[in-house]
């Protein structure tokens, strides 16, 4: 579904600006591990208390990023038969998404710009099979079946949707998995502390979330 095509960017944009509040002056290999380790898992898991300790915030203030974030994100959830109820739906979907993600840090390589992060991701592949699950349940004849009236589009599209949804949150429920893929993430030493890659956080969660 192309709403959570959206979900990686803002994750993986949360990090890129939350990230550059990782003060120190010297790291260690196993500083950069912790870092990577603990960004991921306040913004998948919602294991907030670590990351905020390395980057220096408070926990209210992570949670709240996020949140706002995850708001911003919902309002975008637009199209036909998305009701208000719809959108509710997928923002609890989109957090529920990110708390099944799997992943491992494995290790860290000193640089000399900073680190070089080992992450071993297994994408979620659940919605692989959407768009044919889709074609099956969404017919002419389940179409008459459901009661809803065929010449009112509006109300097709929310029947349509209410599907959608309903195979969407049992794909998450259940989610499956393709197979694991080792990834690197920069850890990039700045002025002041420390710094994500941008680019790489961006592949990581797109794997994350799709395998591609």
């Amino acid at each position: 579904m192309k709403h959570f095509k959206k979900v990686g960017l803002v994750f993986a944009g949360l990090l890129a600006v939350v990230s550059l509040a990782a003060c120190a002056s010297e790291w260690k290999a196993s500083n950069a591990e912790e870092f990577v380790k603990s960004s991921l898992d306040a913004f998948t898991k919602g294991d907030t208390k670590k990351y905020a300790e390395v980057t220096k915030q408070t926990e209210k203030e992570v949670k709240s990023q996020f949140a706002a974030d995850i708001d911003d994100l919902a309002k975008s959830f637009d199209g036909p038969g998305v009701t208000e109820t719809t959108k509710a739906e997928l923002k609890t979907m989109t957090v529920d998404l990110l708390k099944i993600s799997k992943y491992d840090v494995k290790s860290a390589e000193k640089t000399k710009d900073g680190f070089e992060v080992k992450v071993a991701v297994k994408p979620f592949i659940g919605f692989d099979t959407l768009q044919s699950e889709l074609e099956k349940q969404i017919t002419p004849e389940t179409i008459e079946k459901s009661g809803v009236d065929m010449t009112n589009q509006s109300a097709v599209s929310e029947w349509a949707m209410t599907i959608t949804v309903d195979i969407m949150k049992k794909a998450v429920q259940n989610p499956t998995y393709g197979p694991e893929k080792e990834m690197t993430v920069k850890v990039d030493k700045q002025d002041k502390g420390y710094k994500l890659s941008d680019a790489d956080m961006q592949k990581v969660i797109a794997f994350m979330r799709s395998g591609k």
